[in-house]
């Protein structure tokens, strides 16, 4: 589970189905794991991957690195990747989504003008593969609002395989949106992991 590690941090390849932080139905949490593991409760995870996406969380070993990931976050500094599968074919190659997000009590609800109370959100694409009824993406997060990628794509009418919350009439398993490509420049960190086998079987 971890692809990288120092004195100061480290980062995990997050399974499928795990959580980062314990919350509403989950006793157990990866924050709780690595806390004991490391005999350590400074330990702290920097940024949060929703349970149904697998790929890249960065942990911070102690405080000030902590801070120091976030401020970089906060600042943009950061360049963050996934893999998604969305349903239905998408003509661009290249394109940007850039609307407002507002988190309500269910889900976040996406406006393409600027309203009170919505969060400006923009995401980079590029269209990887296309099959008969799905596809491939590269998304690159230039903001990290909640379920951004995920409500972003449904108000696109591209919503992704398996997002029960977001999609209509998902019955999949799993959910394809893999955190797959991490930078670091403040650390010299590049991480690049290998498209997920659950994306593979999909189509195998």
């Amino acid at each position: 589970m971890i692809v990288f590690e120092n004195d100061n941090l480290f980062v995990i390849n997050k399974p499928l189905g795990d959580v980062v932080h314990k919350g509403s139905g989950h006793d157990i949490s990866l924050l709780e794991e690595f806390r004991s593991y490391y005999s350590n409760n400074n330990i702290n995870f920097v940024n949060r991957i929703d349970k149904l996406t697998s790929g890249l969380v960065i942990g911070a070993k102690n405080i000030k690195t902590a801070r120091e990931i976030a401020k970089e976050i906060q600042a943009g500094n950061i360049v963050k990747k996934y893999y998604i599968l969305v349903n239905g074919k998408i003509e661009k190659d290249n394109f940007i989504l850039e609307n407002y997000l507002k988190k309500d009590e269910e889900r976040v609800i996406v406006s393409d003008i600027e309203k009170e109370g919505y969060k400006k959100s923009i995401t980079y694409f590029k269209k990887i593969k296309e099959y008969d009824k799905y596809t491939l993406l590269e998304a690159e997060l230039k903001t990290g609002r909640t379920h951004q990628l995920r409500a972003q794509l449904n108000h696109l009418g591209n919503n992704i395989v398996g997002d029960t919350k977001y999609g209509k009439n998902e019955k999949e398993d799993i959910m394809y949106l893999f955190s797959y490509y991490l930078k670091i420049d403040l650390y010299n960190l590049e991480i690049k992991l290998e498209i997920s086998d659950l994306f593979k079987l999909k189509f195998s």
